[in-house]
């Protein structure tokens, strides 16, 4: 016999109801009443199923928007184990509450980012569980526009702020740069690499040791002399410098390359 010809299905079915014992007729019957019931248990239950899980990823899409505002162009890509969650809910169950509780530590390699969940039912039971969200999008990072050698000041002009893959900016990438600042690369930089708080440092104009102009500016009278930087400086860094003189210390602010302004 054909499974696929349904006549003599038909007949085979007739004739084993003909032919068989009341327990058989029985059990047949009794078969035949559960696999409709679960057929129709199962088509009422996976409406609501699907209803829930589609309220529960809008809802964890809002609050992880909310909690990484930084990411832009912020895509869900999976959700672990959220059917699992919306299938443990009662098919009876019409009004069930959720809430997000917190949202974890964000693994900007792999992507996740941890959310605990509540869930709510009629009769106040509760259930909590921690949920991985798998997301993709784009930051903004500060990268190189040339190939920066080390050693070598890095200023605005050198710099562009771009989106990258979030994948890409690590949680040390600077996000802005000073306008008026200048710093040092660290090691060699790459075009259109990300600069990160390692990767520079406040750009020397003054060093230890080397003979620096000062100026000396006061209720209107202005002074310049010569004095010995006692420790490296950056812009707007208050050091000490020596009167080559009287061996004086006293204070200065840098405020150039080579020079600084008494700080009184």
């Amino acid at each position: 016999m054909s499974f696929f010809n349904p006549v003599e299905r038909l007949g085979k079915m007739r004739c084993f109801f003909m032919h068989a014992k009341k327990w058989q007729m029985v059990a047949a019957a009794a078969l035949l009443l559960f696999f409709s019931l679960s057929g129709v248990g199962m088509a009422v239950h996976a409406p609501a199923h699907y209803r829930w899980e589609s309220h529960l990823m809008s809802l964890i899409e809002r609050a992880v928007r909310k909690g990484l505002p930084e990411v832009h162009d912020l895509k869900i890509n999976e959700v672990r184990s959220l059917s699992t969650v919306a299938a443990r809910i009662p098919a009876d169950v019409r009004n069930p509450s959720f809430a997000v509780q917190s949202l974890g530590n964000w693994n900007r390699k792999q992507g996740k980012v941890m959310i605990r969940l509540m869930v709510s039912l009629p009769g106040g039971k509760t259930s909590r569980c921690w949920l991985n969200v798998f997301i993709s999008g784009k930051c903004e990072a500060v990268v190189a526009k040339r190939a920066l050698e080390r050693g070598s000041p890095v200023r605005w002009q050198d710099v562009a702020v771009c989106l990258l893959d979030a994948g890409k900016v690590d949680e040390n990438c600077l996000v802005d740069f000073p306008r008026t600042a200048v710093f040092e690369a660290v090691r060699k930089i790459d075009a259109g690499q990300p600069l990160t708080v390692a990767s520079i440092r406040p750009y020397r104009l003054v060093k230890r040791g080397e003979m620096v102009t000062v100026v000396l500016q006061r209720r209107g009278i202005r002074i310049v002399t010569k004095g010995t930087a006692m420790a490296n400086g950056s812009l707007n860094e208050v050091i000490m410098v020596k009167n080559p003189v009287s061996r004086r210390l006293y204070q200065a602010q840098v405020v150039d390359a080579g020079q600084v302004r008494v700080v009184y």
